[in-house]
């Protein structure tokens, strides 16, 4: 496989398992799930917050570290007014400027990694035309290069997250990887999410094709229909297929799961011994091995 960059990865070595840490939501009691997400097996998480109810930057760093779970990365801001890939060059600039400031808080956070959505989605029920997706190529390309030069100045890399279907753009894993090769930058890399990808095609395939720039996973599973975040083995996806193609590619990534259960539900995982399953099958530390390092 080339290598675009990524340096970060160590060949032959284990990827390991990180959360969605969610804040500002009123269903999510962020110290609770954390700490039962710990419990699974996770070593880190991802920031990511409600815009219209943040938690200070202070609070985050506090609550993830006091439960053992550093972050490593945030979810950019996304949806319509946050499109690198729009034709129109002012809302285009408008994007990279939130990146930029997406990019200054994870330095603050201390996970030096934005996850940014290749383009919104497009209306429910509209019909993409591939004259629609193919004048969004060069915006993106164009704003991989604006935004590589940010990442190489603050030492942030931009992970970009491969779409469902029904977004302009970034639906197709293996054109995105392409551009990112093209981009050739270290700060310029692929978040691939399993759950997108399975209702795109074949998941393992596509995973396999585009190993060489990948530098996170999301990690969900659903019926190849509807984005459900469902726990590993609840959908469609082969995760068997997903060991045998991660032990390949020889790479060590955060696996993040990006799931929404109760904590009940969670309780109930651990209790079933879910966390061992996970990581046999994303090839990282037992929940046993993560635990004896944090107590």
């Amino acid at each position: 496989m080339r290598d675009s960059g990524g340096e970060k990865e160590k060949v032959g070595a284990m990827n390991h398992l990180s959360t969605v840490a969610a804040f500002g939501f009123d269903d999510f009691d962020s110290p609770v799930i954390l700490d039962l997400y710990r419990q699974l097996g996770c070593t880190s998480c991802q920031f990511y917050r409600n815009p219209t109810n943040p938690p200070t930057t202070e609070d985050a760093i506090r609550i993830t570290r006091d439960v053992g779970l550093p972050i490593d990365s945030i979810h950019g801001l996304f949806g319509d007014q946050h499109d690198p890939a729009c034709p129109d060059g002012n809302i285009r600039r408008a994007a990279i400027a939130t990146y930029q400031a997406e990019a200054e808080l994870a330095v603050q956070l201390g996970g030096p990694m934005v996850v940014v959505h290749p383009s919104p989605f497009a209306p429910k029920g509209h019909d993409i035309l591939p004259g629609e997706r193919n004048r969004r190529v060069d915006p993106l390309r164009r704003s991989m290069v604006e935004l590589a030069r940010i990442g190489e100045q603050m030492n942030v890399t931009f992970l970009f997250e491969n779409n469902p279907d029904f977004a302009w753009i970034g639906h197709d894993p293996l054109q995105l990887a392409d551009i990112i090769r093209e981009v050739a930058s270290p700060n310029i890399r692929m978040c691939f999410d399993t759950g997108h990808a399975n209702m795109t095609g074949s998941v393992c395939d596509r995973l396999a094709l585009c190993a060489d720039v990948i530098s996170y996973l999301h990690i969900s599973d659903n019926d190849g229909q509807t984005d459900a975040h469902q726990l590993p083995g609840r959908g469609t996806i082969d995760w068997r297929g997903i060991k045998r193609t991660l032990l390949a590619a020889k790479r060590q990534v955060p696996a993040m799961l990006e799931l929404f259960y109760s904590a009940d539900e969670l309780r109930q995982f651990i209790a079933d011994g879910v966390g061992d399953q996970l990581t046999q099958w994303l090839n990282a530390p037992s929940p046993g091995a993560v635990h004896s390092r944090h107590e």
